[in-house]
């Protein structure tokens, strides 16, 4: 990926790093951005299904919140 007539940091290099970049698709980018960061939710969610009616110290509590 190196021009024969740049050396390293020489701005020939950066333009044609650029210039890669900029004719790579929405699709390889949108990629790109996701796999640069750590996904905010896991994976797996927790199961809420779970009957949290039957928890009465639940429910007294959201009770009060209504008063």
């Amino acid at each position: 990926m190196s021009d024969s007539n740049a050396t390293a940091g020489d701005p020939a290099d950066s333009r044609l790093q650029t210039e890669i970049y900029a004719r790579a698709d929405a699709e390889a980018k949108r990629r790109a951005i996701e796999n640069a960061y750590e996904p905010l939710t896991p994976d797996a969610l927790p199961d809420w299904t779970s009957d949290w009616t039957s928890d009465s110290s639940l429910l007294g509590w959201l009770d009060s919140l209504g008063r």
